[in-house]
C-alpha cells in the first residue's frame, strides 16, 4: 500500500513548481530507504536508484531557478540531503565533509532570505547529530546556531548548543561537551534565560 500510495505522489508531482510540495516526495524517499534498512521493506520490492533519479528530476530544475530564490534554497537543501544520504551510507568521509560545507552555503544564502524554513535544517542537522562527530560538522552546528539567534532568540540558539553539548557527551567526547555548554552559556546569560541556563 506505501509503494502503491508513493508511486501516486511521485505521479501528481511529476513537473511541480513548488519546493514545499516536492518535499513530501522527499519524505517519501527517505522513508523508502530506512525502510529498507530496517527490514520492513524488501529491497526488490522498489527500485530505490530510480526513486532517486525521479526526484532528483523534479528538485534540480527548482534548485536552477534563480527567480524564485527561496523555493531554489529548499530545493537544494533536499538535493543536499540526499547526498548526505548516499555518503553515509557509503561511509565516504571526504563526502560527507563536502556535504557539511553545502549545507553551510546554504545556511549563508538563507541570511537574506526570511522564508527559507531554518528549522528544517535544524531539525536535520539536530538529528545528524547523533551520529556524526567532526570537526567540519561542528563549525556548521555553530554557524546553525548563529542563524538560529538572529532567526529566533539568543534563547533558541543556547537550547541548540545545548543539545549539541548532550550529544557530544553520548558520542564519549567531554571536553567537546564542555566546549559547546560553554557556547550556550554565553547565550543564556540574560535574566530571562535563566531556566535554560540552570
Amino acid at each position: 500500500k506505501f509503494l502503491k500510495l508513493y508511486d501516486e505522489v511521485e505521479e501528481r508531482l511529476a513537473g511541480t513548481e513548488q519546493s514545499s510540495e516536492a518535499k513530501h516526495l522527499h519524505t517519501l524517499y527517505s522513508l523508502t530507504v530506512a525502510s529498507i534498512s530496517n527490514g520492513r521493506l524488501e529491497p526488490e520490492s522498489v527500485d530505490t536508484a530510480e526513486k532517486r533519479r525521479a526526484l532528483v528530476a523534479i528538485l534540480e530544475p527548482l534548485a536552477k531557478n534563480e527567480a524564485r530564490p527561496n523555493n531554489a534554497l529548499e530545493a537544494k537543501t533536499y538535493l543536499t540531503l540526499i547526498k548526505t544520504h548516499d555518503a553515509m551510507q557509503g561511509e565516504a568521509t571526504d563526502a560527507l565533509d563536502e556535504c557539511w560545507t553545502d549545507f553551510s552555503e546554504i545556511l549563508k544564502a538563507s541570511e537574506t532570505l526570511g522564508s527559507y524554513p531554518v528549522d528544517l535544517l535544524e531539525s536535520v542537522l539536530g538529528e545528524l547529530g547523533n551520529v556524526v562527530d567532526s570537526p567540519a560538522f561542528d563549525n556548521l552546528f555553530a554557524e546553525l546556531t548563529d542563524v538560529i539567534g538572529q532567526r529566533r532568540s539568543h534563547g533558541a540558539a543556547g537550547q541548540a548548543n545545548i543539545k549539541r553539548a548532550f550529544q557530544k557527551l553520548e558520542l564519549e567526547n567531554p571536553y567537546e561537551a564542555i566546549r559547546w555548554f560553554g557556547r550556550a552559556e554565553e547565550l543564556l546569560l540574560k535574566r530571562e534565560y535563566r531556566e535554560e541556563l540552570t
